[in-house]
């Protein structure tokens, strides 16, 4: 006959396997619950062990069993640090490094377990005699047993409410195992030589085993509540059909016989045993499907509503849309009776929405963002009803009738709340609809932020049209006028300059005649006054063809005659013009071409072309002293004809070179080493950047400092076919062309 104490060992070791088995079916990828798994079989290996170690008639048998139980406690001190460490998450925090070592170090021992290091033998009394690795295996024990639970207590005065909860009871059935273990098993066997509390390890291991099925059953203690259900159920119809049968043999034996045979209930009941066993499984589907009918009629597929949500949230921007169809798939899947969402602004309540049963109430906006910004502070993803303490919070649940509440929160910033109901079927939100509600809150959050901002930038887009219509309005009228002053600053600029150009033309030809001495003999005084007037008359009329030429090209009135023209023969040309006035500044000038200059040859217009140079040889002329060099230099690069007047005068300043080619852009008065020369205007480069540009060029500078001469250079496609048929195709016909005005060295 069974024992009661065997009894009780058998019964409180399958209870611990059976927590252990559901929790590692419930996740069998969760680090965690591999690791209770573990932790669940080695306590019950180590009550069976514990069992046989007390039920030995010889000594050699109870060392055995004895070194057996010290090698399961090592391997139950890891497990359930390793444990405490991981729980509540599915994956450890620990370093691989480490739990390779802390394990190595716990193999060493037990393997040393067997040997005389931890006990050496049995003395009369049947007491084990401890050998010189007691210390180690107590030290062990305070390390990872000790240290399991202070990292227990520091998870539980972190955790918040469930999860706290959960801890709370682990840890209460924790330390009691443990430390009726240590008492009894280790300290009273070891110091005071008593093992008459040896036989009780089933009691504490059953107190373990109850308390955490409560933790299971009635707190969500790693989420297997659902499973340990089912089990159940499936137990009991089992036992009942069982019973059934045993009694439907008994009363039809008793019947038909009208005795009770032993011999032949015994027979009768292995033979509806063997039919029981053979048709389990059937049954099992069976039942399986009656329980779900019945128990759990309202279960539904989780990732099939995470996939619906996900879809409704992606397949629309449009904000009464996307929140009527994800409460709508929220209160149908999980059996809300309503479900209400808030968008929050500044702690105002801006929008609103209830789908499911409508409460009448008036919405507390000072209430409700004070208890959702709460929920953030506490960083709380959700507050449940049935979880809260009474409070205040509490009662803001209770008066908005309200089971849970979810925070929508985008980056740190609250923008709305989520109120749900009650289930109408009068069941409490199960852990499969609270993870459901973690994992898709974020989303909608998100999802609903996109929706506000996407109605925001509409309502701003039809503000902006209409602004911008009017704004558009205001600028065509001022354009107008803008154009109109335009035309009329062309216009004067345009007569005056012609009407200065007629009396400027007389004043400097009769200044020529006064002091080519047409009037008479003038003294070296007089002279010198002719000089500076007649200077000074002809800055003036260069700076008034400049101008007209400025006006013309600005208002698109100058015209370009394109021609086919080789750049090597124009050059010559202008250096034959000007070199009269370069022998009187006694300044060389020469033409010099690269060895691999092939081609010379331009589509371009060869009198603007003349001027540019004119006005680029002037230049030079102002900044070169008597006795120096400048030379034209050809050369082709990138099907590009570089034309570059050199010189080795003054140079420029990085500084100054920034003010070429603008509009009245002169040099310091520094620069000019050649008073004989003509001063300019400042919009000679300005003119030479226009015209080259107009043409498909472009013009550049080089200079390396002052005192090291400068290179003006502009540069024109080489002459093609298609060229000359693309400007020509692009060439403006219209009247009242213009040409340009040179204003000569």
């Amino acid at each position: 006959m069974i024992s009661l104490e065997l009894l009780a060992v058998i019964l409180s070791s399958c209870g611990n396997f059976i927590i252990g088995i559901f929790t590692y079916r419930k996740n069998p990828q969760s680090t965690t619950n591999k690791l209770f798994f573990w932790f669940t079989l080695c306590v019950s290996a180590y009550n069976i062990v514990n069992y046989f170690s007390l039920h030995q008639s010889d000594s050699v048998s109870m060392l055995f069993w004895m070194r057996v139980v010290m090698s399961l406690a090592l391997w139950i001190n890891i497990l359930f640090y390793l444990f405490v460490k991981a729980f509540p998450d599915i994956h450890i925090h620990e370093s691989k490094l480490r739990v390779s070592l802390v394990i190595g170090v716990t193999l060493c021992l037990s393997f040393l377990s067997y040997t005389n290091f931890i006990f050496s033998g049995i003395d009369l009394s049947h007491q084990p005699i401890p050998g010189i690795g007691i210390p180690l295996f107590l030290l062990h024990t305070v390390i990872f047993l000790g240290g399991g639970i202070v990292i227990l207590i520091k998870h539980w005065k972190e955790a918040k409410r469930v999860t706290r909860t959960q801890l709370a009871l682990l840890l209460l059935a924790t330390a009691f195992m443990f430390v009726a273990i240590i008492i009894s098993n280790v300290v009273l066997v070891l110091v005071f030589k008593v093992s008459a509390f040896v036989g009780m390890l089933p009691l504490y291991t059953f107190v373990f085993m109850a308390t955490v099925s409560y933790a299971v059953i009635r707190h969500r203690f790693l989420d297997v509540g659902f499973i340990v259900a089912r089990a159940v159920t499936y137990s009991f119809l089992f036992l009942i059909f069982s019973f059934l049968f045993t009694t439907s043999f008994y009363l039809i034996a008793a019947f038909i016989t009208g005795e009770v045979v032993a011999k032949t209930s015994f027979i009768t009941l292995v033979l509806f045993s063997a039919f029981l066993i053979a048709f389990y499984s059937p049954l099992k589907t069976f039942l399986g499907k009656v329980t779900s009918r019945i128990f759990f009629q309202d279960k539904y597929d989780s990732q099939v509503v995470l996939a619906n949500l996900s879809k409704i949230m992606s397949s629309t921007f449009l904000l009464n849309n996307l929140v009527d169809a994800v409460l709508t798939e929220l209160t149908s899947k999980i059996k809300i009776s309503s479900a209400t969402m808030i968008f929050i602004r500044n702690s105002s309540i801006i929008w609103a929405r209830t789908v499911g049963i409508k409460p009448h109430l008036d919405l507390n906006e000072v209430e409700i963002a004070g208890l959702t910004h709460k929920a953030v502070v506490e960083k709380e993803s959700m507050f449940i009803y049935q979880e809260m303490e009474e409070s205040t919070d509490k009662e803001i649940m209770r008066k908005y009738m309200a089971s849970m509440l979810l925070p929508l929160v985008v980056e740190g910033e609250v923008i709305g709340a989520i109120f749900l109901g009650d289930k109408y079927t009068g069941d409490i939100y199960t852990a499969e609809d609270i993870t459901i509600l973690k994992i898709i809150t974020p989303q909608i959050s998100l999802a609903v932020q996109n929706s506000l901002s996407y109605e925001e930038i509409k309502r701003f887009n039809v503000t902006l049209e209409r602004e911008v219509k009017s704004a558009t309005a205001q600028l065509e009228g001022a354009n107008e006028k803008l154009k109109e002053l335009d035309k009329l600053k062309d216009d004067f600029v345009s007569v005056a300059s012609h009407e200065l150009r007629t009396p400027m033309t007389a004043i400097k030809s009769y200044l020529w005649m006064a002091l080519a001495g047409k009037g008479g003999a003038i003294t070296e005084k007089q002279k010198y006054y002719l000089d500076r007037s007649y200077s000074s008359t002809e800055r003036l009329i260069k700076l008034v063809n400049n101008m007209l030429n400025i006006s013309r090209i600005e208002s698109g009135r100058m015209v370009f005659e394109f021609e086919h023209l080789d750049m090597k023969n124009l050059v010559q040309e202008v250096i034959d013009e000007v070199k009269p006035r370069a022998d009187e500044l006694k300044i060389i000038l020469s033409i010099k071409t690269k060895a691999d200059l092939l081609r010379s040859d331009v589509w371009a217009d060869s009198d603007k072309l003349k001027e540019v140079l004119i006005n680029l040889i002037g230049n030079s002329f102002k900044f070169t002293p008597k006795g120096g060099g400048i030379e034209i230099i050809l050369e082709e690069k990138d099907n590009r004809l570089i034309t570059s007047v050199k010189d080795n005068g003054v140079g420029i300043d990085a500084e100054d070179q920034l003010k070429l080619f603008q509009k009245f852009g002169l040099m310091g008065g520094s620069y000019v080493t050649n008073q004989q020369a003509v001063q300019g205007t400042g919009l000679g480069l300005y003119i030479c950047k226009s015209i080259i540009e107009k043409q498909g060029g472009s013009i550049f500078v080089f200079s390396e400092g002052k005192g090291k001469g400068s290179t003006f250079s502009f540069s024109l496609p080489l002459y093609s076919q298609e060229l000359e048929r693309n400007i020509a195709s692009n060439t403006d016909n219209k009247a009242e062309k213009l040409g340009i005005i040179h204003t000569g060295v």
